[in-house]
């Protein structure tokens, strides 16, 4: 018997020759393991810190592959396009459920390239704009000038500063305006105020509206 400890008592009405029972309360034994058991750790690289930190701009670069795949891509689809496009014309049908759902396919698949392949654009630009401004702040810090940190709203002049550069390289900028016109002419467009009703127009609504309700109520009578 240890110190401290009570020993197990039988249960009042059991026969003598019963087992002692024993408490429930009592915390029972720690379960161990006769040979210690080494499980294997995963290690995952994303989110250890032995793996170094994550650079975006380095990670663009090492996949750039991915989207020269996806530029490859674009114009096997666009290709197929043309030729979908011209199987309908020679068959001189203006409905053709097979060749319509198969552009229709294309035309999805067409988007979402096209649109991954531009938003990835902007990302690199907006990235090397981020990264060039701070080569340029870590010298004119090294030459003792004040650090200059850039807004959002700067980088976003930069940014629209080399994308005017890249349009006028390739003759687009009177497209991009008369994009950017009929973009801003239809969200104007919904702040608009409707025009008001007279009231011989609004006479003229509810005669109509008393005419239909009629003409339902006598359809409804046996």
């Amino acid at each position: 018997r240890l110190s401290g400890v009570a020993a197990p008592q039988p249960s009042a009405g059991a026969p003598m020759a019963a087992p002692i029972e024993l408490s429930s309360k009592k915390r029972p034994a720690p379960v161990r393991d006769s040979v210690p058991i080494t499980k294997p750790r995963t290690r995952d690289p994303r989110f250890d810190s032995l793996s170094g930190e994550f650079e975006q701009r380095l990670f663009m670069q090492n996949y750039e592959f991915v989207d020269e795949k996806r530029a490859e891509e674009l114009t096997e689809v666009r290709k197929l396009k043309k030729k979908t496009a011209m199987k309908k014309k020679k068959k001189g049908l203006d409905v053709n459920p097979a060749l319509d759902s198969e552009l229709e396919m294309l035309n999805k698949a067409d988007n979402v390239l096209s649109n991954k392949l531009l938003a990835n654009k902007k990302k690199k630009l907006r990235m090397e704009l981020v990264h060039e401004h701070k080569k340029k702040e870590k010298e004119a810090v090294a030459q003792g000038k004040k650090p200059f940190f850039a807004k959002k709203s700067h980088l976003k002049e930069k940014e629209r500063i080399m994308q005017f550069k890249d349009l006028k390289s390739r003759n687009r900028v009177e497209k991009w305006m008369e994009k950017k016109a009929r973009h801003t002419a239809a969200h104007s467009h919904t702040k608009i105020p409707r025009a008001r009703r007279t009231n011989e127009e609004r006479a003229e609504q509810m005669a109509e509206v008393r005419a239909r309700s009629s003409a339902k109520r006598k359809r409804k009578r046996p």
